[in-house]
């Protein structure tokens, strides 16, 4: 499992409490509409809806990553697996217990990653500052069929 956290939503909890603490963060409620895994073995990334069914499929890409010249309009996400959270939290939960700013997580443990407008691309920067694709939209269940899914 990883956990996935949208730039606006982030901007809003921090407006909302700029001392929020991991802690707060991690168990927030607000944002837990879909559920996100990643696959060590073939390398994808899926969203879960409700009922545990795949919405979204990632694949990573092949044949050599793609430059993105523009990210303007991508949505800014947060990434972070289930085991380096439970790496990261378990530094703080040994005596004496604290809990640590969201920010030392954001800033220091979670990789940053941008979804272009039609959720088709996934990039993130190199090292060198410019935007490559790492993975692309696979497959997916129709938005009409998203909708209409629990009625």
């Amino acid at each position: 499992m990883i956990h996935v956290w949208h730039d606006s939503f982030l901007k809003a909890k921090l407006e909302k409490n700029p001392k929020l603490t991991v802690w707060d963060f991690y168990f927030d409620e607000e944002e837990t509409e879909y559920e996100y895994w990643f696959c060590p073995e073939c390398k994808r990334g899926m969203v879960i809806g409700d009922g545990g069914r795949v919405l979204f499929r990632y694949k990573p890409v092949t044949g050599g990553r793609s430059a993105v010249s523009d990210i303007v309009g991508w949505t800014k996400i947060y990434y972070i697996s289930d085991i380096d959270m439970y790496n990261y939290t378990e530094t703080y939960t040994t005596p004496p217990s604290i809990d640590p700013p969201v920010h030392d997580l954001i800033d220091n443990y979670v990789r940053t990653f941008f979804i272009s407008p039609d959720r088709k691309l996934v990039c993130s920067m190199d090292a060198d500052g410019k935007y490559s694709v790492r993975y692309e939209l696979e497959d997916s269940i129709p938005p009409e069929t998203q909708n209409n899914m629990y009625d």
